[in-house]
């Protein structure tokens, strides 16, 4: 289920929390049962009702491996950068050979990606798809890190590989990547955009690239850099730092002041 290995991941998702819910009604102490409930509230992008959850495992054992991790990741999505780093840091000190490792790197990559160190980015994307080549969501982020540091041929290597392994067609346009995400359908549906179906400078009817500057909050980074790479022949260069910072924008939120108090 989390791991996008699932036909039926509403259905999964539905039998997961029921199960789980029993389980924290018969043992409310276990951590077992509150590592479970988790799960399927991470699989839904819920992320912020997931980190108490994860939290309550790691207070009855601070070296559970998939935990750490899972909070590292929640703490990701919740604009924590630093935080998720050190706590997937810590699953991969942990567990250096775990055959979930790879999904371990892609998430660092993830990180530095989202806070602009491309490079670093990078170098954590192909650890992960080293370790894991089969992998079609860390092929997809890679072709986006790829794609953010000018490196457009192999970002397209990558966004093929990541049609070719994915289950479903989610890199074929920003408006399927939409609907299936990272674990499926999504439950709720997104709200329709004002912007033009065409990127500004490519008019051509041949053009399989929705806008590439159209972003929402739960669209991952590898979608733009997907749709600029299907787009074929067009004289307009993308502003790859401009997307980056407002992609990071969207994901994290303004923050009226940086860390540390400084205006």
């Amino acid at each position: 289920m989390t791991s996008n290995m699932t036909d039926s991941a509403a259905a999964d998702i539905a039998r997961a929390t029921a199960l789980t819910d029993q389980a924290l009604v018969a043992s409310p102490r276990c951590p077992l049962a509150h590592f479970a409930k988790a799960q399927p509230l991470r699989a839904q992008r819920r992320f912020a009702e997931a980190i108490p959850e994860y939290e309550a495992v790691l207070a009855s054992d601070r070296n559970w491996v998939y935990a750490s991790f899972a909070l590292g990741q929640c703490k990701h999505f919740t604009g924590s950068a630093e935080e998720a780093i050190s706590l997937i840091e810590r699953a991969v000190r942990l567990s250096p050979r775990d055959p979930e490792v790879g999904v371990w790197y892609e998430n660092i990559g993830d990180v530095h990606l989202l806070e602009s160190r491309t490079d670093q980015a990078i170098i954590w994307l192909e650890k992960a798809r080293n370790h894991t080549p089969e992998h079609s969501i860390i092929r997809g982020n890679l072709a986006a890190a790829y794609g953010l540091a000018g490196e457009i041929e192999r970002a397209a290597t990558e966004l093929a590989e990541a049609r070719r392994l994915s289950p479903d067609d989610r890199y074929s346009s920003i408006a399927r990547h939409r609907i299936l995400r990272n674990y499926g359908p999504c439950c709720q549906k997104s709200a329709p955009s004002s912007k033009p179906p065409v990127s500004p400078g490519c008019a051509k009817p041949e053009c399989l690239r929705s806008d590439w500057r159209c972003r929402l909050a739960d669209v991952p980074p590898t979608v733009p850099v997907a749709d600029e790479i299907l787009c074929r022949g067009s004289e307009t260069k993308p502003d790859w730092a401009s997307w980056h910072r407002q992609s990071k924008e969207s994901r994290y939120g303004r923050r009226a002041k940086p860390r540390g108090g400084k205006p």
